[in-house]
């Protein structure tokens, strides 16, 4: 008892004060007591945000209610006061980046928890971060160069075109410029480097300080365990648009095999993705103008009621002038004759030129029809007007960008409503998007069925396999995968994507993840596959299946932390390896968290955070815990 009411002077440095403090301490004071003296040292009123960091022992003293002698600080440690609180990048599958700030003394798996909560996404613990180190070797070689902190960003939010439409709410997002995927242009896809990769996974019950990530670094958020609970169109919409990006890279990277046909059905899904996209996005801009026409005329009724006009309320009416050429009449043998026109209002006024003060004639918009007839292949953009008068008038328009111009007016104008400034750019809108459908009517009309889509690009549709085969045949490619999608045009954007993750979960080497290892009897180096339900021992020159152990027999797995050697218990048959590829930890993790997964049956049980620690935390490992690791060795 005398022993833990020994005093000693703690030497703690701050950082961010560059200073030094010395506190008269007891082994029995709380990490609490320690803070608020020195805050009190420090004259600073709060130091929540702060914490205590032993750099010899890489631990957080996180637990304000253990004592010193708990952690075993004595005299000679070193102590720093750190912030906490640090901002860092988050890359998700659909190569969209997260900024973000968060506690950097929280264990791994609670950072997943509260970036998943923030993004809406469900099951968390199917998901696990990623860091790519500078000394992470592949097949022998080192990486060719760092991915730069920040690198590749433009500043603003979660672009529609990058997340098919979805924004988490209050989340902010940074998109990368480069649309190649980074395992893709780092890494050659044989099973020897994807056993590399899995070395970048970071251990989920320790802090990502404790793991060498600082401020500003750039993390990759992926789904870890290939096992996907209760995955609902309702609720998982942003769940489901992660899971089939990260589908979508493994196919076109190859990291799973798949035949000519199932890869031709892949593509065909992913096109149905991009055009269920576009049309969702279209019915929204039609939406959105019907919406805004019915607000506008609800406002001018109710400023009619009040005897108000647009100029008490709105900014001023916009003018739309400009030139265009002029036809009267259905049937006439003189050309269309070129005027100035201008728009004040709903009256259209007719000049001979510019420069001319004369009014040649007066159109009243007002009730007035306006039809498009463009063909913007032929640069044919024309608009015929029926006037509540009965007449007809014909103009046309020099380019895409006038008729635009017009087009809105006209029909602002023909509702009877003042042209402003937002009217105009919401009716703009609309007119361009149905433009873009023409242009797509038009290209579509080609000899060769997707060849002439624009949307329909095959190198972005295939693996590098398939583009080095089909090289000079890329009409026959595109038209396997236009046959493939003829069966699927009917599926929504969602079903797409649902379709796409079905089939993938289907190939043959789904789901597993690989580790270079050595066994020990025979002693042999092989790779070894943690998959969902099972273990797999590879050949590591063939690439074939040696040995499979199920998780139903298996009893249990351990690190001999002496010889750094892994045991598994199985029932037919004990076996063990040493880790060539990674850290032993990462390999009992990912075998326990699978684990975790397959014992998962019912999708309205809330996740079990201690079963979870009990199956991938190693208690035995001889380095200091944090987090999880201090409660679990207190908790037994």
């Amino acid at each position: 008892m005398a022993a833990k009411e020994v005093e000693w002077d703690l030497a703690v440095e701050v950082l961010h004060m560059g200073a030094r403090k010395v506190l008269r301490v007891r082994s029995d004071w709380s990490v609490g007591h320690v803070l608020n003296t020195l805050s009190s040292k420090l004259l600073e009123t709060n130091i929540s945000h702060y914490g205590l960091w032993w750099p010899e022992q890489r631990l957080w003293l996180r637990k304000h209610q253990q004592s010193l002698h708990g952690y075993g600080v004595m005299s000679d440690a070193k102590i720093q006061l750190l912030n906490l609180n640090h901002r860092f990048y988050v890359e998700l599958p659909d190569k969209s980046v997260y900024k973000c700030v968060m506690n950097f003394s929280r264990p791994v798996f609670e950072v997943v928890m509260e970036l998943c909560r923030r993004m809406s996404i469900r099951r968390p613990e199917e998901l696990s971060l990623l860091k790519f180190r500078e000394d992470c070797a592949v097949g022998g070689r080192k990486k060719k160069k760092k991915v730069e902190k920040g690198a590749g960003l433009e500043d603003g939010t979660y672009h529609p075109d990058v997340n098919y439409g979805y924004q988490p709410e209050g989340v902010q997002f940074h998109r990368q410029n480069d649309s190649a995927d980074l395992f893709a242009k780092e890494y050659t896809k044989n099973l020897k480097d994807l056993a590399y990769i899995n070395s970048n996974w970071l251990e989920s019950n320790r802090s990502l300080y404790e793991q060498d990530v600082f401020d500003e670094d750039h993390l990759y958020l992926r789904f870890k365990y290939h096992a996907f609970l209760d995955l609902n169109p309702q609720l998982d919409d942003f769940r489901i648009r992660q899971l089939f990006e990260q589908a979508k890279w493994s196919v076109l990277c190859e990291e799973v095999d798949c035949t000519e046909e199932e890869a031709m059905t892949f593509a065909a899904l992913q096109f149905q993705v991009t055009l269920a996209y576009s049309q969702n996005e279209q019915q929204k801009k039609e939406n959105f103008a019907a919406i805004a026409s019915d607000i506008d005329q609800q406002l001018m009724e109710l400023k009619d009621s009040l005897g108000q006009t647009d100029t008490d309320m709105q900014a001023p009416a916009e003018e739309t002038f400009g030139y265009m050429r002029l036809t009267k009449g259905g049937f006439t043998l003189r050309g269309p004759k070129r005027y100035w026109f201008m728009l004040q209002g709903v009256t259209l006024c007719e000049y001979k030129t510019s420069d001319d003060s004369n009014i040649i004639d007066k159109y009243n918009l007002k009730g007035a029809v306006s039809e498009a007839d463009l063909d913007p292949a032929k640069n044919k953009y024309a608009i015929t007007l029926q006037l509540e008068s009965g007449d007809d008038i014909r103009v046309l328009c020099d380019n895409a960008d006038e008729y635009v111009k017009w087009m809105a007016s006209f029909k602002i104008a023909g509702r009877g409503e003042i042209i402003t400034e937002s009217k105009l750019e919401r009716e703009k809108a609309s007119v361009n998007a149905f433009i873009a459908m023409q242009v797509g009517k038009n290209d579509t009309n080609g000899a060769t069925p997707g060849a002439a889509n624009p949307e329909l690009q095959p190198n972005l549709l295939v693996s590098q396999s398939f583009i080095k085969k089909y090289k000079s045949k890329m009409k026959d490619l595109s038209r396997k995968i236009v046959e493939s999608h003829a069966s699927i045009p009917h599926l929504s954007l969602i079903e797409a994507q649902m379709e796409y993750i079905s089939n993938w979960a289907k190939l043959q080497n789904f789901g597993i993840s690989y580790f270079l290892v050595q066994f020990t009897r025979p002693k042999r180096d092989a790779l070894l596959g943690i998959a969902f339900d099972r273990l797999i021992a590879i050949d590591i020159n063939t690439f074939a299946q040696v040995k499979v152990w199920r998780y139903p027999a298996m009893e249990r797995w351990k690190i001999n932390w002496k010889t750094r050697e892994m045991r598994v218990i199985h029932e037919e048959g004990d076996f063990g390896f040493t880790c060539l590829s990674c850290d032993p930890t990462v390999v009992h993790e990912f075998i326990g968290g699978n684990v975790f997964l397959f014992l998962r049956d019912d999708p309205h049980t809330p996740l079990n955070l201690e079963v979870f620690q009990q199956l991938t935390l190693d208690k035995h490992k001889p380095t200091a815990h944090s987090g999880w690791g201090e409660e679990q060795s207190a908790r037994n």
